[in-house]
């Protein structure tokens, strides 16, 4: 049988891994999974079995469930507690998940892109904590979406489903709701006072021809939604501890809180089906919208060999 390699950090894997020998990432889903078929071209994904299982299978909460532990499982074991500041400490959970590099130039304090987060390194490490977080929501939030493709289409992960997956993430109406779950997380586990849900603002502000606000409403009730979920994750890494820890480094730095933009967080949620219908719908929606569009293919290749860069 064909080895697995871990599209995390290359670690070739024998097919008979559940997660990668190296980093502790799932290689597959894993309950009650066979050696799937691997997805190495857009043609290989663009297929009408594919559609159907999209689009006429429900994801039911015990999927879901199993994804979310699935993820939980993978950071725990590839946490290597390194760290004794409360930055290293932060960074040590980052590297659970995805590779991380500082950054020198730009106005951005950071970015996620293709599995990497990059980081201004001339920040106060307040900030960069509170950059680090939500970042890595955004990969979260990303890893939840591909390991719903590999639980429906029971496929190995490869580049072009997370090339699929962040395309989607950064599309639209997702692109709202993506944002706004990663300002959620972040102001989770920093102190009260320092959240700030700018480059939401700014989507918002390109889109705002585009959308009608009860689209906007529905985005941000599911990005809240779905940011829960992955707090309640974290929660299991950055602990009461660490949070008092990140509250003395906020102190330390002596940054002035300010807040005008604690009036955008909600406490509206939606229930479990209406989650699971909408992300399912943004799935099958784009995937039904790529089959259409004879280009979209010409798009995603050109993406993939951007993401293949990242990660050599």
């Amino acid at each position: 049988m064909t080895e697995i390699y871990c599209s995390k950090c290359g670690e070739k894997n024998s097919p008979t891994k559940d997660y990668c020998i190296n980093c502790g990432s799932v290689l597959r889903k894993l309950d009650n999974f066979k050696v799937g078929d691997k997805i190495t071209s857009f043609e290989d994904m663009f297929t009408q079995k594919h559609k159907e299982q999209l689009n006429e299978i429900p994801l039911t909460n015990e999927i879901y469930e199993l994804i979310l532990n699935n993820i939980y499982e993978t950071g725990k074991k590839s946490l290597k507690n390194k760290g004794s500041t409360a930055l290293e400490k932060v960074a040590d959970v980052v590297e659970a998940y995805a590779k991380w590099s500082y950054k020198s130039k730009g106005g951005e304090l950071g970015f996620y892109s293709a599995n990497n987060i990059k980081l201004d390194d001339r920040l106060n490490d307040s900030v960069q904590i509170a950059t680090l977080i939500h970042e890595l929501s955004h990969h979260l939030l990303a890893e939840i979406h591909e390991q719903i493709l590999m639980y429906f289409w029971e496929v190995e992960k490869t580049y072009e489903i997370e090339v699929f997956v962040q395309y989607i993430l950064a599309s639209g109406t997702v692109h709202l709701m993506n944002e706004y779950c990663a300002h959620t997380v972040e102001g989770r586990f920093i102190p009260h006072g320092y959240q700030n849900y700018g480059s939401f603002n700014s989507i918002l502000e390109e889109q705002k021809d585009e959308l009608d606000h009860d689209t906007v409403v529905i985005s941000l009730v599911l990005g809240n939604t779905i940011a829960e979920d992955i707090i309640h994750l974290l929660e299991h890494f950055i602990d009461e501890d660490l949070r008092r820890e990140i509250k003395q480094q906020y102190n330390k730095d002596q940054l002035p809180p300010s807040y005008s933009q604690i009036g955008m967080e909600t406490t509206d949620m939606m229930d479990e089906n209406s989650r699971n219908e909408l992300i399912m719908g943004s799935l099958a929606g784009s995937f039904d919208a790529a089959m259409k569009n004879p280009d979209f293919k010409n798009v995603l290749n050109e993406f993939l060999d951007t993401f293949k860069s990242f990660n050599q």
